[in-house]
């Protein structure tokens, strides 16, 4: 049984893996800024609400969670401008929410899962595919 749950976790940790990126674009930092909080908006729409901090001119954190407050995701994206005039831009995911069913509290039902998955996915498609 341990073995099953490690290969589910694995499987979770796999494809939020997979939403990290780095690219480069020609865009100005300031239009990838207004791209991220375009992604943090259109990401809302598949559930958790997205709260982004600029902690710094090239830096956001951003902070997915339910709709009782509860943390499922946080993340960083992170831009370099270059001296051509590009943008290198990385989004790097921190720690994430898995849970599962389970009855009585302690009775597994339903394989891992990860509930802001969803909401991760729609956010790093959306920056990937507009830089």
């Amino acid at each position: 049984m341990q073995n099953k749950e490690n290969i589910e976790l694995a499987a979770i940790d796999e494809k939020i893996a997979a939403l990290n990126f780095h690219v480069t674009t020609q865009r100005t930092p300031d239009q990838v800024a207004q791209l991220i909080a375009d992604a943090a908006e259109v990401s809302g729409s598949a559930g958790p609400k997205t709260t982004l901090t600029r902690v710094a001119a090239h830096q956001f954190n951003g902070v997915m969670k339910n709709f009782a407050r509860v943390q499922m995701a946080e993340f960083t994206v992170t831009l370099q401008p270059a001296s051509d005039g590009r943008t290198a831009v990385q989004l790097s995911i921190g720690d994430y929410l898995r849970t599962r069913d389970t009855l009585f509290y302690f009775i597994p039902i339903t394989p891992w899962g990860a509930p802001g998955y969803k909401a991760l996915a729609s956010f790093s498609d959306y920056l990937r595919n507009k830089l």
